[in-house]
């Protein structure tokens, strides 16, 4: 059984700020299928694939469409997901999305997707 531990509350290592907490916004599950990408979608390419992040989701072609799915370990992007949340860790921030970890790396000027801090 898991309880919430708030003991690192005020340490900075451990800090966590959760400007989207309540955000309702749906988002569709993954492995969901879909027609068209959002209107305003931004499309980032790795290992020679393409995924597209649009309206709080990633997806990749699949058939005729569009499968939405979990981003993959070491992907570079420019930018952060909407609605992202900081959380420090150890004095690193990493930025949470959607149950995705992305963390800055300077030397791949971009945030890389990555595994949860803990």
């Amino acid at each position: 059984r898991h309880r919430y531990d708030d003991r690192h509350r005020y340490d900075d290592r451990h800090r966590y700020e959760d400007r989207y907490r309540y955000d309702r916004r749906y988002y569709p599950p993954r492995g969901h299928i879909v027609r068209q990408l959002p209107h305003r979608h931004r499309v980032v390419h790795h290992h020679g694939h393409r995924y597209y992040y649009g309206d709080g989701a990633w997806y990749r072609p699949h058939g005729s469409g569009f499968m939405v799915v979990t981003p993959p370990m070491g992907l570079v992007l420019s930018f952060l997901p909407d609605g992202y949340t900081t959380l420090h860790f150890g004095g690193i921030p990493y930025y949470r999305a959607h149950d995705v970890y992305y963390v800055w790396r300077p030397k791949q000027r971009g945030y890389v997707v990555t595994n949860r801090p803990w």
